[in-house]
């Protein structure tokens, strides 16, 4: 999980899902991480610098900074 934090509580969190599209989620519903933006519990973005899809696994409001994304292994 990579926590992206705008000094408040709950700190938001992001769950990497991969780089396949998320099963049950409307490609319409997929946006990007944007600063000081409120993510929703289970609210799923696009980072295109690397391809995956994130999805907030705890709600909150991002940082002013994006957080450093990482790839999970694949095993």
């Amino acid at each position: 999980m990579t926590p992206d934090s705008a000094g408040s509580a709950p700190q938001l969190t992001w769950t990497d899902l991969g780089t396949g599209a998320p099963t049950g989620v409307a490609s319409t519903a997929i946006t990007g991480w944007a600063p000081a933006k409120l993510f929703a519990q289970g609210s799923v973005i696009l980072y295109p610098s690397n391809g995956h899809y994130y999805a907030a696994s705890v709600g909150g409001v991002s940082g002013n900074v994006a957080p450093v994304f990482p790839v999970r292994s694949e095993e």
